[in-house]
């Protein structure tokens, strides 16, 4: 793009500018935490639930180890809470009907935080934030864009079991052990690049490449280029650029872009709203870069500038008689 900018530029004599695109980075770890309900059942409560796995299960989660959990751990933990509550509640609704209240008032509202968990093991975690690291790089016609299909379903399937927990309370709770390891591998995939990052640098960057380019080409308009309409020796020069540079290099690029792109946003799109989570006030910012439909979000920007940079070049090689089939 630095190569097809120069030539512009030199043909129509404007000076050749750095172009600065907007830098978008991930949250702070800080900033991506969510408030849950602190829930404590007394101790003897707790002693008294002899027989029901979820006094191992709580226990765990109390240890010097369960304190330090990651996002994706402890929702994968609240899930094994409601889960094991199951078979506790049961036992204790003929054993003990007040520590069943008790229980049965947790989990109820456990059961309508696991959105929540859920929401921060994807888009809290180091993986996440490593996927849409900080970079210049820019994407490259090899490289395999999207989430792999399994992994992407994997994350939809996990959204449906959360969704499904928290509008149904009769739900039986489904295992959790088919997905605690392919979710933890899962995001360990995610974590071995930063592809995320490369997408939105890619848009950004082009955007603000083919807006400079327009504003290039719109200076040799109004017959600046083709004095009334008669076809200038730099007008030949120019058209050799937009066939050879912008035809033969520009244009595929933006096609693969638009393509990939396109697959992209609206898997990470359909990701973003599986849950229904009021997410951090940090995350909105990075939201609404992400989103496909925002006005000023990265996929905007990069429509707009694509579409009135083709108007551009129509519209001066119009003026100048050089559109294609003329």
């Amino acid at each position: 793009m630095e190569d097809y900018l120069w030539r512009l530029s030199n043909v129509l004599d404007q000076p050749d500018e750095a172009v600065n695109a907007p830098l978008i980075s991930y949250p702070e770890k800080r900033g991506m935490s969510l408030s849950f309900s602190q829930h404590s059942i007394d101790l003897l409560d707790f002693l008294a639930m002899t027989g029901c796995q979820l006094q191992i299960t709580a226990a765990h989660k109390n240890s010097g180890l369960g304190r330090v959990m990651m996002s994706s751990q402890s929702f994968l933990y609240q899930w094994q809470f409601l889960e094991d509550s199951d078979a506790c509640l049961a036992y204790l609704e003929s054993n003990d009907p007040e520590l069943y209240r008790t229980l049965a008032r947790v989990v109820e509202i456990k059961r309508q935080e696991l959105a929540g968990h859920a929401w921060l093991a994807v888009w809290a975690g180091p993986e996440m934030r490593n996927y849409f690291g900080a970079t210049q790089q820019w994407l490259s016609y090899d490289q395999a864009i999207l989430l792999p299909a399994d992994d992407f379903q994997l994350l939809m399937k996990i959204q449906e079991i959360v969704r499904g927990i928290q509008m149904s309370p009769e739900l039986v709770i489904p295992s959790v052990a088919p997905y605690r390891e392919s979710l933890e591998q899962v995001l360990s995939r995610i974590s071995q690049t930063n592809r995320g990052g490369e997408v939105l640098t890619t848009l950004l960057d082009l955007a603000g490449m083919l807006n400079q380019g327009t504003r290039i080409l719109e200076s040799g308009m109004n017959g600046r280029l083709c004095p009334q309409g008669q076809v200038t020796q730099k007008a030949k020069i120019l058209h050799t650029v937009f066939l050879k540079f912008y035809i033969g290099q520009v244009q595929p690029y933006m096609a693969f872009v638009h393509q990939q792109g396109a697959e992209w946003m609206n898997q990470f799109h359909t990701l973003l709203n599986g849950l229904e989570v009021q997410t951090p006030e940090a995350f909105a910012s990075f939201e609404y870069t992400l989103n496909q439909t925002s006005a000023d979000g990265s996929w905007q920007r990069y429509q707009r500038s694509m579409k009135a940079h083709t108007k551009a070049w129509q519209g001066l090689l119009s003026e100048c008689g050089l559109m294609p089939g003329n």
